[in-house]
């Protein structure tokens, strides 16, 4: 924890309000980069629920749709639904004719 705060603390030291703080936070840690977007994408399409908890599942999903967020690039929430229910086992194929 030290080493981030030896890294993040000079960046910061001389902001004024949380703004200040959070634009070169943001700037210096947010990769946007084109491969970073392609894994990300990777990532939410093949995502399945597999072994986890519905709950880790909807988090893995979430965590992913906050670093789309993070760089700029937001996942519409009706894109999100679909991924989550294209990735669900059998034991909730019911539940997506439902929805």
């Amino acid at each position: 924890m030290s080493l981030l705060i030896d890294k993040v603390v000079p960046s910061v030291s001389s902001s004024k309000n949380s703004v200040e703080v959070w634009d070169p936070l943001t700037k210096s840690y947010a990769n946007s980069s084109s491969s970073h977007i392609m894994g990300l994408i990777g990532h939410l399409v093949t995502m399945t629920h597999g072994t986890q908890s519905m709950f880790d599942y909807l988090g893995t999903i979430r965590s992913l749709a906050n670093e789309f967020a993070l760089i700029g690039s937001l996942v519409p929430n009706n894109h999100l639904t679909l991924h989550v229910l294209n990735g669900v086992d059998n034991e909730y194929k019911k539940l997506t004719t439902v929805v």
